[in-house]
């Protein structure tokens, strides 16, 4: 995930050798079905999970269960794939030709703003209570060891049943969605009622995701966007986001949170 570098570091007064972590970047080229669909920018780790998130955050795919066979080649920095019974050939034109450039970091997102119109709405029941939710956000801040070591990642956790059951970290913070999305569908998780906590800003590519995968509840330590907090209205996702020691802020659907009435 890093790496030990030799750098000159000033700190107010002289120069000095030190050496210092830095994240590693790696290119992963997705190829799906023969097709060349994509290269992600990302964290060489959980690449597997990773791929299949990205997959089926996307669109391209609706399952684990449509992959027959999943290939990482670190030598070639290829992800080979072959589906069971071919893919969603309209998902996947959209990613080679995708007309809109996203906000995401690294490897980013395929998110198309007119897909909004061909997503139904999430209708999950999934509800937390907000004392919880601020204890397991302070848990997953814990969790972020390689951004603490050198402060160049993102992270997503994945929370079933009020429990974190899902961890990643990456260079971008579309990819560690993807990781703790595509982890859960390799366990056969059930994500219609799971929640997934970001340290990224939460922006429309997010918001798709999470609807696409059923997710009711979308939290993050970071501010959204207004055409996020638009388009989770929209889709039915609860938004929350400044999600920070005792404070969070509601930003869609704010039934499934559960708190106390101001006095």
């Amino acid at each position: 995930m890093h790496r030990e570098w030799e750098i000159v570091k000033w700190d107010g007064e002289c120069c000095r050798q030190t050496t210092d972590r830095i994240v590693e970047e790696f290119p992963l080229t997705v190829v799906l079905d023969g097709w060349e669909l994509a290269t992600l920018l990302c964290s060489p780790d959980s690449l597997d999970n990773l791929v299949v998130g990205f997959l089926a955050a996307e669109g391209v795919i609706r399952s684990f269960d449509d992959l027959s066979s999943l290939k990482i080649d670190m030598a070639t920095q290829t992800a080979s794939i072959q589906t069971r019974s071919g893919f969603d050939s309209g998902a996947a034109e959209r990613i080679l030709y995708k007309p809109t450039i996203t906000s995401g970091c690294a490897g980013g997102s395929a998110a198309n703003v007119r897909d909004i119109a061909g997503i139904p709405s999430v209708t999950g029941k999934t509800a937390i209570e907000a004392e919880r939710l601020i204890r397991l956000t302070a848990e997953f801040q814990k969790m972020a060891l390689t951004f603490r070591a050198t402060g160049g990642t993102h992270a997503a956790a994945l929370v079933i049943q009020d429990e974190i059951v899902a961890f990643f970290e990456d260079i971008g913070r579309h990819n560690a969605v993807d990781k703790v999305l595509g982890n859960g569908l390799r366990r056969g998780l059930d994500l219609s009622g799971a929640i997934v906590l970001s340290s990224g800003r939460l922006s429309s590519e997010a918001v798709l995701k999470a609807a696409r995968m059923r997710i009711p509840i979308l939290v993050s330590k970071s501010a959204p966007t207004v055409y996020a907090v638009e388009a989770a209205v929209r889709l039915g996702v609860t938004m929350v986001g400044f999600a920070r020691g005792r404070r969070m802020n509601i930003y869609s659907l704010p039934q499934r949170i559960k708190c106390a009435p101001p006095a």
